[in-house]
């Protein structure tokens, strides 16, 4: 009876019990069922049934596994900056992508490994090298230390959505200037775009947080060497 109700009432969504333990949900949409599926992609961003991005994750390391071949060939018939361009073209470009989303995901270490191998590629050297003074020869940025300036300019794009502590309390505290972070007691909604956008650029010192009204001079203040604990961090 209630199936029922539920079902003319919204016309939309539809539940069958089957068992006392378990419930099967089907999805109706204009009287049709929606299959389950355990991806989708949209946008160029594969989406599981999890939302851990490791479908995602997996996806783009074919991608980047491609590319770091392909640069590997080229190694000896290109200059070093010719080179550089195809990292950025080809590589860089594919990791910066909707990075702000699986980028603090658990699955993006793979990522990293991969970008250390192709660096290490580019610069001729060992496997075993470290690859924290080449980051800075190439002026690329690790992949956790991308994920937290895509971040921060994510921020700076829609500071218009975030309240300020002063603005929700109205208290002059010391971080009366600090983006309101509301309290969250799930970790997706902590893994989330706006709860760790807020939170990473609370944690920048009050004189780069100054620059917030101007991109082009706040992405110029948050330089490498501020992000340079990640690489070992992560």
């Amino acid at each position: 009876m209630a199936s029922s109700w539920f079902f003319l009432i919204l016309n939309i969504l539809k539940f069958t019990p089957q068992t006392t333990a378990h419930v099967h949900w089907d999805i109706y949409y204009k009287h049709n069922v929606i299959d389950e599926a355990k991806s989708t992609k949209f946008v160029g961003m594969h989406i599981d049934n999890h939302m851990n991005w490791k479908y995602h994750v997996e996806q783009i390391l074919l991608k980047l596994g491609g590319a770091c071949f392909s640069i590997r060939n080229l190694i000896h018939s290109l200059n070093p900056d010719i080179l550089h361009m195809v990292y950025s073209a080809y590589f860089h470009s594919v990791l910066q992508y909707g990075i702000i989303f699986w980028g603090n995901s658990t699955h993006a270490h793979q990522v990293f490994k991969l970008q250390n191998r192709v660096v290490r590629v580019m610069s001729g050297v060992g496997p075993r090298s470290s690859c924290r003074i080449l980051f800075r020869k190439f002026n690329n940025l690790p992949i956790a230390c991308q994920y937290i300036l895509s971040l921060m300019l994510f921020i700076v794009d829609n500071q218009k959505d975030f309240l300020t502590n002063a603005y929700v309390h109205g208290l002059d505290t010391r971080n009366k200037n600090h983006l309101y972070l509301p309290v969250a007691s799930l970790s997706c909604v902590e893994k989330g775009i706006s709860y760790s956008g807020v939170k990473n650029f609370n944690s920048l010192p009050s004189n780069k947080q100054s620059y917030i009204n101007d991109r082009k001079r706040f992405k110029k203040v948050i330089q490498i060497p501020y992000y340079s604990f990640l690489l070992f961090s992560y």
